[in-house]
């Protein structure tokens, strides 16, 4: 029953992708684009547990995914400077480029495309077996990520990837009573948001950096180089305060072996 549980669960998940697709339509609110992406991420965890569908994210759906990314990245950027007193041409500037991403993802989004992925996720086999196993591996990718002489905004995002398989991987389990080793102490869901505002933080850096570089007024320039140094701040204490939640891992990965 638990493997019928785990076919209906990553089937369901894929049929929920096409309706979000709907929901996105021309307005693209942001909570169904964050939806269609969290909905995404549920499936990819499920079959990387499997060790299985690596390649149906690539492609032409893997390019849909992530001009939905950047739309969502663009959402969340400007909902944190409306609410700061930001340079407005900024903000102008971002809304001009939200629109180029809405546009960008309606010309790759094609609803055969959506089916196949369906159909390619229909064919897929699956095993409840393995799962301590999988988080075993995922806790050791962590530990030897954080051993690295420097770790850069590519790693840590890595990092976030693996909690975020974690995460949905334990709440598939735990629904269905399957016992797993404890991870309360890795706080999988409260560092996979740290991780993310950290990410955002990177986003908004990256951008204000392209924008600053085609900006010609003294005054505008000044005011956002002050707000790249404030978010810089943020984004090394953020660092800081991650690195030092994610060292429990050392002591979680010896409890599994």
């Amino acid at each position: 029953m638990t493997l019928q549980h785990l076919h209906h669960s990553i089937h369901k998940h894929a049929q929920d992708v096409a309706e979000l697709c709907d929901e996105i339509g021309d307005d693209f609110q942001q909570a169904a684009v964050h939806d269609f992406r969290t909905t995404i991420k549920k499936i990819r965890a499920l079959l990387r547990w499997q060790h299985k569908g690596g390649n149906i994210f690539k492609g032409p759906f893997g390019k849909i995914y992530h001009a939905a990314g950047r739309v969502r990245d663009l959402h969340v950027l400007l909902a944190t400077l409306h609410k700061e007193k930001t340079t407005i041409p900024f903000i102008q500037w971002l809304e001009e480029e939200l629109d180029h991403s809405k546009k960008s993802w309606k010309k790759l989004y094609r609803r055969k495309i959506i089916r196949h992925f369906q159909k390619e996720i229909e064919q897929i086999s699956t095993n409840v077996s393995g799962h301590t196993a999988f988080f075993r591996e995922k806790t050791e990718e962590i530990q030897w990520i954080i051993h690295m002489p420097s770790i850069d905004d590519i790693a840590l995002h890595e990092i976030r990837k693996i909690l975020k398989d974690m995460q949905y991987v334990t709440q598939w389990c735990q629904v269905n009573k399957i016992p797993i080793p404890s991870l309360s102490s890795l706080r999988l869901k409260e560092n996979g948001k740290k991780i993310g505002a950290y990410n955002d933080l990177r986003i908004g850096i990256e951008l204000l950096d392209v924008y600053l570089a085609q900006e010609t007024h003294a005054g505008i320039i000044l005011d956002l180089k002050d707000l790249k140094q404030k978010w810089l701040t943020q984004k090394e204490k953020q660092k800081v305060s991650l690195m030092r939640s994610l060292s429990i891992v050392d002591k979680i990965s010896s409890q599994m072996q």
